[in-house]
């Protein structure tokens, strides 16, 4: 029997629409009886999820500044093995090794083309030094406790709402539909009501394609380590003015 092995996989850690966690470990595993290059997807769950467990089968794990690590946007970052030999994507202005036309071997160095972000870089050092004094499990913990108590309230307007994301395993995002408002007008009432939600189809047609809501996409509400019960109680208030 002929099996098709992979040499790449690449995977999201958590659904930026859904919300729900992947079973990265068992993936990569999986991908490594192959010799699969694997790379982690860590947008949604950097600052929240211990990657101990997955890092040893993750040749790359890339990022974002500006989702929970709470840093400005525009700043990002990667992780990975050394191995694996990459050629840079920018060519040009490092300054280090100025009588050399080609891009200096060394790493960092050799994947930073031109001018860095300095401004980013104090931005997301500062964040993440910050996370580091919380805690990473604290964090995790408020944000598990927060989207219990924000699906719970989702809950008592299902006869209105349709969830589309789970209670459990979930990194904090909640993707809804209403009967009677499409996803643009259900945001534009809850932004007039001080609720910042977003609605579409979020960068990922595929995600909704597979879930049948490509028509429309969804709303999607997220919480965070700094959300309260002030916020829910907003909502809570919005919610029922309109249902």
């Amino acid at each position: 029997m002929y099996v098709k092995k992979p040499d790449l996989i690449i995977c999201n850690h958590a659904s930026n629409v859904f919300g729900n966690i992947l079973p990265i470990k068992d993936i990569f595993e999986e991908g490594k009886k192959y010799n699969a290059i694997t790379i982690l997807d860590a947008t949604q769950t950097g600052g929240v999820l211990d990657f101990t467990e997955i890092s040893t089968s993750s040749d790359f794990i890339v990022f974002a500044g500006h989702k929970n690590l709470y840093g400005p946007s525009g700043i990002g970052g990667y992780i990975y093995n050394k191995k694996i030999s990459l050629k840079p994507l920018l060519y040009g202005g490092t300054g280090i090794n100025s009588e050399d036309e080609d891009m200096p071997e060394e790493l960092p160095e050799r994947f930073e083309a031109g001018s860095p972000n300095i401004l980013g870089i104090i931005g997301l050092k500062i964040s993440t030094d910050e996370l580091l004094k919380i805690g990473i499990e604290n964090i995790k913990n408020k944000k598990q406790k927060n989207i219990r108590d924000l699906y719970d309230l989702l809950e008592e307007y299902s006869y209105d709402l349709k969830i589309l994301s789970d209670r459990e395993n979930n990194v904090g995002v909640i993707s809804i539909e209403a009967n009677d408002y499409t996803p643009q007008e259900l945001e534009n009432i809850f932004n007039d009501g001080g609720i910042i939600t977003r609605r579409g189809l979020h960068c990922a047609p595929l995600a909704h394609k597979h879930m049948e809501t490509d028509k429309n996409g969804t709303l999607r509400l997220s919480v965070g380590y700094f959300n309260d019960e002030e916020d829910l109680d907003k909502l809570g208030e919005v919610l029922e003015s309109i249902f």
